[in-house]
């Protein structure tokens, strides 16, 4: 009889080994701690002289009050058309409550911020794909994923930008539920 693969022995048997962890290294920790902690100091620590008051550090370059910002809603006239899948149906295990994460990086070296959102699944094999969008340099974003061949399926915890290769190309490492991806980008 095979092991029952739920999200409650996946979560479970991955959470338990680490729980047991991080208490032992909780006890170990206080046990030297207390054993060999720092001597106590035989003079107090000199008192810190301030130059300004504190109020001149308040909001900033003389200003009294902070300056109004205002900030509007332009998803939709961006092109940036993406829905969040978090998986959070039924128990709320770790990785429901986490959610996902983005990268903002010059995928394609043209010189604008592009945007990589990263995506969960559902548990019952629903999928939902992350999102690549590039930046055509007028506040405006066109649907790269199918082109940069990121349009796949997977539980992604979060995403870092990195060249790994020192190609010059900003390459992807995305955090996942399961085998994390090492995603090289060769065109840049």
């Amino acid at each position: 009889m095979g092991r029952d693969m739920t999200r409650k022995y996946v979560i479970g048997a991955n959470f338990m080994p680490t729980f047991h962890s991080i208490i032992w290294r909780l006890l170990v920790g206080a046990v030297l701690w207390t054993a060999c902690g720092p001597e106590e100091p035989s003079e107090p620590a000199p008192k810190p002289e301030y130059t300004k008051p504190a109020a001149d550090y308040a909001v900033g370059r003389g200003r009294k009050e902070a300056p109004a910002v205002r900030f509007v809603d332009v998803t939709q006239e961006a092109g940036l058309e993406f829905k969040h899948e978090t998986g959070a149906r039924g128990d709320k295990w770790m990785p429901e409550t986490m959610g996902s994460g983005c990268a903002l990086f010059d995928y394609d070296g043209d010189g604008w911020l592009d945007v990589l959102l990263v995506n969960s699944e559902g548990w019952g094999g629903e999928e939902a794909l992350g999102k690549l969008y590039r930046n055509l340099g007028n506040g405006t974003f066109d649907d790269a994923t199918k082109r940069a061949g990121l349009d796949f399926s997977v539980y992604g915890m979060g995403a870092t930008i990195a060249d790994y290769d020192a190609d010059g190309d900003p390459d992807i490492y995305l955090t996942t539920l399961g085998p994390n991806l090492l995603l090289r980008n060769d065109a840049g």
